[in-house]
């Protein structure tokens, strides 16, 4: 149960919550009157009104027109907020279930081809390669291509060496250039930044 400070102030429902969990006179007076009075008359007649409320109503019709007034203005106010917090639910909820490239990057920590970057983005290798060098990422050395100096070093990228055979039957190398988590962090904030988005933010933006 939350405390009350000293000073605090205290909502009717935080009031009948304290009233109940408290083991006291007053509380107990107080939880005997709605249990013995209040409660019986509002499920047996609908409504529960003092002595003295009651004969201000027998004697003033207009008290009951403001109080039926009062009551329908509650109603009403309560029915709104009701239809917003269900809206901000159905809001909440649905950002809830949206994913974005970001925590699908966060997800996978293994290292990855650029191609498999590219498809992310509905591009060939060869295009999203392209577009990389033309934001000034990376460039092409013998055949290669390797990041500008100012990326090196950052942990972005890594690589697989793999061994294989040629057609003369020789041994060779080949070294493949991967992209770590970091590396793909990095290719997101900055392709964003220049209008290119991932498919699944695209599908967001469109629906």
């Amino acid at each position: 149960m939350a405390k009350v400070e000293k000073g605090s102030f205290i909502s009717e429902p935080m009031v009948y919550k304290l009233a109940f969990k408290a083991n006291n006179a007053v509380s107990e007076k107080f939880t005997d009157w709605l249990a013995v009075e209040v409660l019986p008359t509002i499920r047996k007649h609908g409504a529960y009104m003092t002595e003295a409320k009651l004969e201000e109503v027998l004697l003033n019709p207009d008290t009951l027109i403001s109080l039926a007034t009062q009551l329908k203005e509650e109603r009403q106010a309560r029915l709104g907020l009701e239809k917003e917090n269900s809206q901000l639910n159905q809001e909440l909820a649905g950002a809830t279930e949206k994913t974005t490239y970001l925590d699908l990057i966060l997800e996978s920590p293994d290292d990855i081809l650029i191609t498999q970057i590219a498809q992310d983005y509905g591009f060939s290798a060869m295009k999203f390669n392209r577009i990389l060098n033309e934001l000034r990422i990376q460039r092409k050395v013998n055949k290669q291509w390797v990041l500008y100096s100012r990326y090196m070093g950052k942990g972005y990228i890594g690589s697989r060496t793999q061994n294989y055979v040629d057609s003369k039957g020789q041994e060779r190398t080949s070294i493949t250039t991967t992209w770590k988590q970091k590396g793909r962090k990095f290719l997101y904030e900055t392709l964003k930044k220049h209008g290119y988005l991932p498919l699944v933010e695209q599908d967001d933006l469109a629906s």
